[in-house]
């Protein structure tokens, strides 16, 4: 695989990035990012999703950007936070708001979202969503059980068991990347069903709104 990214590569994977996006009709009175991270099956996604349908915003995954460079067979690293970065800089320019799944553990991750909204007088927010990591490792196999080829929308692992393995560890960077925010990321513990995640969000949301 190719480890650097022309500028021509990177305007090719981000047209193509924002095509496949479910972009509302609607948008928000004022932009925003909302950064939702969490470790593999701790339901991330699940919560981004929702969020960004109550939020008239645009649900960006992380993951696709993995997905559309090994297309091209370009390494992940670095490439993924360009892909993303250049993504979310032409839909904050079109006007739009964006739910990121995923890139909260880093705090350089999140200072370049900062740095983005401030850029698009756009406001940013950070969710992390824990649970117990045998939970997480539980509902990724139950995920994984279908055998689906990986996909822009769902993207997959190549080495399931490294990816499951790698569960308790991510779990514990999460956490120290919340203890070390000084309070900029809220938490939403995940260990029960899809509606009390889907309750939590709503609140989340709900708290947001009034900081907008």
């Amino acid at each position: 695989m190719e480890e650097g990214i022309t500028s021509e590569q990177l305007e090719e994977i981000g047209t193509d990035f924002i095509r496949r996006l479910d972009i509302p009709d609607q948008k928000p009175d004022s932009q925003f990012i909302i950064v939702v991270g969490g470790a593999p099956g701790s339901g991330k996604t699940t919560a981004a999703n929702r969020m960004a349908k109550m939020a008239q915003a645009v649900h960006v995954q992380a993951n696709s950007a993995r997905f559309l460079l090994a297309k091209q067979a370009l390494r992940w690293g670095e490439n993924v936070h360009k892909v993303v970065r250049a993504v979310l800089e032409k839909l904050l320019s079109d006007g739009h708001s964006v739910i990121l799944d995923g890139m909260i553990t880093d705090e350089k991750e999140r200072q370049m979202i900062r740095d983005l909204a401030a850029k698009g007088d756009a406001k940013s927010f950070f969710i992390a969503i824990t649970c117990q990591p045998d939970t997480a490792q539980a509902r990724a196999r139950a995920r994984y059980a279908d055998n689906k080829e990986s996909s822009f929308e769902d993207w997959r692992a190549g080495d399931f068991e490294a990816y499951l393995n790698s569960i308790p560890e991510r779990a514990e960077l999460l956490q120290n990347a919340v203890n070390s925010s000084g309070g900029q990321i809220e938490i939403l513990r995940n260990n029960g069903s899809v509606a009390e995640l889907e309750s939590q969000v709503n609140q989340a949301w709900s708290k947001i709104k009034t900081q907008l």
